[in-house]
């Protein structure tokens, strides 16, 4: 920090003496508390309690205002910062914005708001605040021994394997007079789910490249930013 602060003041840098600290292991900048000892950061406890009220007060509305959601998208991006995936359940309030001008002009919280909404709720309420580092490496799933298909005939379904272990999946009867079979890309994603829930635990903290033969697939997952 000395050889930092003289280099400063040698190339004529201004630095303010308020704002410097360290060296030290746990440190917080711009509202995210970094720690390198435990490899992770955190966001304050009385940031997640402030945007709990925030959004229920906002959930028990039928309409909100531009300004008022404004609001609530800026502090949930900022959770976002330490929890990347939640960009996923913004991506409907950033839209429902679009073309509104005024900040007092109106939004109705529709279903499918009220459902991020509430996700982003049941989240913040059993979230500790906490994020590790994630590892510097990208895995693929080749690497990990890791594979997902499925097939959209109604006898058929779909399966994964991860290292020695495998689990089948048969599509419900009531899908077979249904469209959902026809959406291949939907069929593609259930694989997914059930292999991060059935071996998540064993990918903690791991960055996984997956190779899936469906372009729509990946499309869909560009778009929703996770």
């Amino acid at each position: 920090m000395s050889v930092f602060t003289d280099l400063c003041n040698e190339i004529g840098v201004p630095v303010a003496s308020e704002k410097t600290v360290g060296p030290l292991t746990r440190l917080t900048f711009l509202g995210l508390e970094i720690d390198s000892v435990d490899y992770c950061h955190r966001i304050p406890n009385e940031k997640i309690v402030k945007l709990i009220t925030l959004l229920k007060s906002i959930m028990e509305r039928k309409k909100v205002t531009l300004h008022d959601l404004q609001i609530l998208t800026g502090s949930l991006n900022f959770v976002c910062r330490a929890v990347r995936p939640g960009r996923a359940f913004l991506r409907r309030m950033y839209d429902s914005m679009c073309g509104i001008k005024e900040k007092h002009h109106h939004i109705r919280i529709n279903k499918s708001l009220r459902e991020d909404m509430s996700m982003w709720l049941h989240f913040l309420e059993n979230f500790n605040g906490v994020t590790l580092f994630p590892e510097k490496e990208w895995f693929c799933n080749a690497t990990l021994d890791l594979y997902t298909d499925g097939a959209g005939g109604a006898l058929l379904g779909c399966g994964a394997y991860f290292a020695c272990q495998w689990v089948y999946y048969g599509w419900p009867d009531i899908w077979e007079k249904s469209s959902i079979l026809a959406d291949v890309t939907f069929l593609e994603l259930i694989l997914v789910v059930i292999a991060l829930e059935l071996w998540g635990p064993q990918f903690a903290n791991k960055k996984i490249l997956l190779h899936i033969d469906n372009f729509s697939f990946g499309q869909y997952f560009e778009y929703m930013h996770i």
